[in-house]
């Protein structure tokens, strides 16, 4: 899979398609996107190749874990995130990929920080809080 931010500037590409997308409703990434949720590709980092020069930021999140989040300098837009002890995984931005490229979402998280009227994903496992409640 291959995508870009906005410009164009910062390019991605994914060696292995991911198995499914992570929704994620926390406020940081609901800030940081600026939306109402963040559609997550978790990926190895080893099968991710990133060309250009992202921007980062770190903050404590909402589980008390410092994520890194990158972005592109020039457009703005969100493209992956490192976060706590899980530094061999990136979470790529999938709003980076074509359209009708990515797979079902597999994961809800933060349901506690979604909007009352958004609909639940059919089959996804969820979580009030944090990704480790929800086991393997």
């Amino acid at each position: 899979m291959e995508g870009s931010c906005l410009c164009r500037g910062i390019k991605v590409r994914i060696n292995a398609k991911p198995d499914a997308v992570h929704v994620c409703h926390c406020t940081d990434c609901r800030q940081f996107t600026g939306a109402i949720a963040a559609f997550l590709l978790p990926v190895s980092r080893d099968k991710v190749t990133i060309t250009g020069y992202p921007s980062g930021y770190a903050n404590k999140s909402d589980a008390g874990v410092t994520v890194k989040r990158y972005f592109c300098g020039n457009c703005g837009s969100s493209l992956y995130d490192i976060g706590g002890q899980e530094t061999n995984m990136y979470y790529v931005h999938a709003g980076l990929f074509p359209s009708r490229t990515l797979p079902a979402p597999g994961k809800e998280i933060f349901l506690r920080s979604a909007e009352e009227w958004t609909i639940r994903y059919p089959g996804c496992k969820v979580s009030e809080t944090e990704v480790k409640n929800l086991g393997p």
